[in-house]
């Protein structure tokens, strides 16, 4: 991939404008990004830009941002109907619905319309691998996998697919390192990544102990409670 010359905090486009990339937006718009939110019409991101405006109101209410942070991140957004907006963007990120189809579509006309030096990225939980048939420049495409809500959840799992340049992983861990998340990175592409794996493997021990009348619900809530707590 060539050398990216481009300044600390490119701009990012986040494509899609649901609970996932409303909330994106403002991780980035917060961090001191430009953003660039796409989405199918503007009374939709009308609505997202409202939530992202309560959403950092309530940061500030609650002392976690200063005062005046609402105005500025929302002075950073723009708002675009047409994935042409994003070919300025040194940051790409994908949080389209589930659909398979409409994101290989959609990587294939990122890969088109962005610089070769564009990061394009999914927050999909689903390998990237699976919808980048059409991009060319495989060294450039990644996984960044926020958990939800992500403007209040710090961990961000990212994974590249066989191809994706080792200094891409890099880059895109410090570009959300930059913005107050906790990238974590993943060797190899797997279905549903470490953290969702890690929970459907307690929950599938919870009901078996459940079922074979080892401990009730209450006794394995305050089992959890009492000793797994985050620290």
């Amino acid at each position: 991939m060539p050398h990216d010359d481009k300044p600390e905090k490119p701009l990012v486009a986040t494509i899609g404008n649901g609970i996932m990339g409303h909330g994106i937006a403002e991780v980035f718009a917060t961090a001191g990004h430009d953003v660039v939110l796409i989405g199918r019409s503007h009374e939709s991101l009308q609505v997202a830009i409202g939530k992202i405006a309560a959403s950092v109101d309530e940061f500030v209410a609650r002392g976690l941002l200063r005062e005046g942070s609402t105005k500025d991140a929302l002075a950073r957004i723009k708002i675009e109907t047409s994935l042409e907006s994003a070919k300025d963007a040194g940051l790409v990120i994908e949080a389209l619905p589930e659909n398979l189809e409409l994101k290989v579509e959609t990587f294939g006309r990122l890969d088109e319309i962005c610089s070769a030096t564009a990061i394009l990225a999914t927050a999909s939980g689903h390998p990237v691998s699976e919808m980048s048939s059409r991009v060319s420049g495989l060294d450039r495409v990644i996984a960044t996998h926020f958990w939800y809500p992500p403007q209040l959840l710090p961990l961000v799992e990212v994974c590249g697919m066989p191809g994706t340049s080792p200094q891409v992983v890099e880059r895109t861990c410090s570009l959300l390192r930059g913005a107050g998340k906790s990238p974590v990175v993943i060797n190899r592409e797997i279905d549903g990544f470490i953290g969702n794996r890690l929970q459907f493997a307690l929950l599938r021990e919870a009901w078996a102990l459940w079922a074979d009348g080892v401990a009730s619900a209450s006794g394995q809530r305050s089992t959890s409670l009492t000793s797994h707590r985050s620290a």
